[in-house]
């Protein structure tokens, strides 16, 4: 319990220092155009994480409040990244097959959510969400790969806001598969060990994403 606590502080450190680099790109001309309002995604991280932070200090008065809020905020993790790829593409042809796929998506997330709704875990939408997010990402990277070649792929911020999702949720995914086994099994050790994994991966993220802010202001000196 010790290190997974001691993962959760540094996924929200994280999660914090993304969302005050964030702070740069709100009403700045600077920013390119696929950056802007991606500021949002860091601020709702952070609100999400100062709920689980304050239940992790001890507080579970409002613990299955908290588990709803953050059933419901998939959809968002969701609906924001998955329009954040769109706009990052250059393909009509991939746009075209993009829109009724999102649509078709979110429909099965949101179905998914009502009938789990007051369930105490969340593997198997987040697992849901995170596959359909990853299928995005090989939009992106079919598109970055097959189309005209770019000078710098580093000094591009939808390349490491990307890149910092598809890591994750690669990752996440089968671990979130192999949790719902081991819960099952009552094999809470390996559990645990998945659990602080996932949450590393998750803060990784983030990461990429302040490449990607400082990438959106200055990309020559990020």
């Amino acid at each position: 319990m010790v290190i997974y606590t001691f993962m959760q502080y540094f996924q929200f450190c994280c999660i914090f220092l993304a969302f005050i680099f964030s702070l740069r790109t709100i009403n700045n001309d600077k920013v390119v155009g696929c950056m802007k309002g991606f500021y949002w995604y860091s601020v709702v991280a952070v609100i999400l994480s100062g709920i689980s932070l304050f239940n992790l200090l001890g507080d579970t008065k409002f613990l299955h409040l908290a588990l709803i809020i953050n059933k419901i905020s998939f959809i968002f993790h969701y609906a924001f990244l998955s329009l954040f790829i769109f706009r990052a593409l250059n393909v009509d042809a991939l746009r075209r097959i993009f829109i009724p796929l999102f649509f078709a998506f979110l429909l099965c997330i949101l179905v998914l959510l009502f009938e789990t709704i007051l369930q105490a875990d969340s593997f198997l939408i987040n697992s849901l969400t995170n596959f359909f997010l990853v299928t995005f990402s090989l939009f992106y990277y079919y598109d970055l790969f097959g189309g005209k070649p770019v000078r710098n792929l580093f000094n591009q911020s939808s390349f490491w806001v990307i890149s910092g999702l598809f890591l994750c949720l690669t990752v996440t995914i089968p671990l979130n598969v192999m949790k719902t086994l081991l819960v099952a099994k009552n094999d809470m050790s390996l559990n645990l060990f998945i659990t602080n994994t996932a949450i590393f991966f998750y803060a990784v993220m983030h990461l990429f994403f302040i490449k990607a802010y400082s990438c959106s202001i200055n990309p020559t000196k990020a």
